[in-house]
């Protein structure tokens, strides 16, 4: 169960985060009822499986340097086809 909760909290920041909706850290941090503690520690797992992210203090926002959409789950053989072929 732990590691659904830390997922769903991934996907949640990086929803947030190609929204341009985090807010400060510790704004961010109280939308997702975590401390700032275990904010700083997804945020370090998802730089290390390669998400650039950073603080844009202007746009009170974490963001990405680079386009990213992060997805876990299972999909279908042919949807995977599908984007094979788009490639």
């Amino acid at each position: 169960m732990l590691l659904q909760k830390q997922l769903a909290r991934i996907e949640r920041i990086d929803f947030l985060i190609r929204r341009r909706a985090t807010g400060s850290p510790k704004a961010l941090a109280n939308k997702l009822d975590i401390s700032d503690r275990t904010l700083r520690s997804l945020l370090t797992q998802m730089r290390e499986m390669g998400a650039d992210i950073y603080y844009d203090s202007h746009k009170m926002s974490y963001s990405y340097k680079k386009p990213y959409c992060f997805f876990f789950g299972f999909i279908h053989e042919e949807s995977v086809k599908s984007l094979k072929q788009i490639n």
